[in-house]
């Protein structure tokens, strides 16, 4: 059976970032019930018949060179939503981008950030802003990041769920105090939603690749 197991070095026991008391009832025993089907597969076999058979939202996610892995979505609250893995490795995303993480070893554990919504929104050539991270191990308050964003180009891409025209933006951010500089990339249709994303969280986490399989209704 493959898991949600990307890396080993990169994850630690528990979730505390995460309020997992707001799970509803039953969902563990339906989690695991359908846990048993969807991850026994391999991740090459999950297919969109195996996906639409699911109850729940679903993305591909992937770390680095790691396999993909299919995550579930465990909670949703408005914009933001909260994926688990087979291994309860846990993604907390807000309109498309990653807000929070748990089980990694160096966690996501607060990003004070503009909505991309309201930038792609008014961008005509590209436009500068900023984001504050914070991690938990080792610990690091209000990183400062620059970020820039701007319109790449219209694309079709292949998707697990079908093939859609999409609007390809990338972000380029950086932090000036530790030398990092990398290039979030974004694939976002006409109503703004995210169907697939390449996003850099920290400088101690390789790339996590995102796409949405089953969107969250």
């Amino acid at each position: 059976m493959r898991k949600l197991l990307f890396l080993a070095v990169f994850f630690v026991s528990g979730c505390s970032m995460i309020d997992t008391s707001k799970i509803a009832p039953g969902y563990s025993e339906a989690y695991k019930a359908f846990s048993n089907i969807i991850f026994g597969y391999n991740t090459d076999e999950i297919s969109i018949e195996v996906i639409n058979g699911i109850p729940y939202a679903s993305a591909l996610v992937k770390i680095g060179n790691g396999p993909r892995g299919l995550v579930i979505l465990e909670e949703m609250s408005k914009n933001k939503f909260t994926w688990i893995s087979a291994d309860e490795i846990y993604f907390v995303t807000m309109n498309g981008r990653i807000i929070r993480t748990a089980g990694l070893e160096n966690n996501l554990i607060d990003v004070t950030q503009p909505d991309i919504h309201s930038i792609i929104d008014d961008l005509e050539y590209s436009q500068e802003y900023f984001y504050y991270n914070s991690y938990d191990f080792p610990e690091l308050k209000n990183l400062e990041l620059r970020a820039k964003i701007k319109f790449i180009n219209r694309q079709e891409v292949n998707l697990l769920s079908g093939n859609r025209e999409l609007r390809m933006f990338e972000e380029v951010i950086e932090s000036s105090v530790l030398g990092w500089k990398v290039s979030n990339f974004y694939w976002i249709d006409d109503s703004n939603f995210i169907w697939k994303s390449i996003q850099h969280i920290s400088p101690l986490i390789p790339q996590i690749e995102f796409e949405i399989t089953k969107k969250p209704s």
